[in-house]
């Protein structure tokens, strides 16, 4: 069985996930060290503070999705966007988590894949994307919508961000 040990010192199972097992201090703590854009970003951002400006984006019914979507990415790290495509196998381990995490928190992992989730991610990515990317060598994402709110985008250090995380999931429990 494939196993990682997580911050809180659970021995975690990868190709099984146990609902039981996912506790949110991993999720932040992970998601706190985590980098956006794989790390090639002018300063550090953590997916941590994107997944609570993306609570914030999002329709308010589904803040804690908005809050959740990357939350697999703290057991299975992260994959750039467009590798992913390329890697089925890895979908697969990807949405056995979001299953997971959707038992563990009560929510359908179905809307891990939403429209609207979609929607407000993409704009924090275009906001992000200004802010913290250099000129870009062509366009991306293609069909974006217009930059929204740049002033949003801190880049917290992990501990501000970790604590924000946490404290967002309180709020929406």
């Amino acid at each position: 069985m494939a196993w990682i040990q997580t911050f809180t010192g659970k021995k975690f199972p990868l190709d099984d996930p146990d609902p039981d097992q996912i506790y949110i201090e991993d999720i932040a703590h992970a998601l706190s060290l985590l980098c956006r854009f794989n790390g090639h970003c002018t300063k550090f951002y953590s997916v941590a503070e994107h997944s609570v400006h993306v609570s914030r984006e999002i329709d308010p019914k589904l803040a804690m999705i908005g809050l959740l979507h990357d939350a697999a990415e703290a057991y299975l790290g992260d994959v750039p966007s467009p590798l992913k495509t390329q890697l089925p196998q890895f979908k697969e381990f990807e949405w056995k988590m979001e299953q997971a995490i959707g038992e563990r928190f009560g929510i359908d992992p179905k809307l891990f894949s939403c429209a609207e989730l979609k929607r407000a991610d993409v704009q924090l990515l275009v906001d992000e994307k200004k802010v913290l990317m250099v000129g870009e060598p062509e366009e991306w994402p293609n069909s974006a919508p217009e930059v929204k709110n740049t002033n949003r985008i801190e880049a917290l250090g992990t501990a501000d961000a970790k604590g924000w995380f946490l404290e967002e999931f309180e709020k929406l429990s």
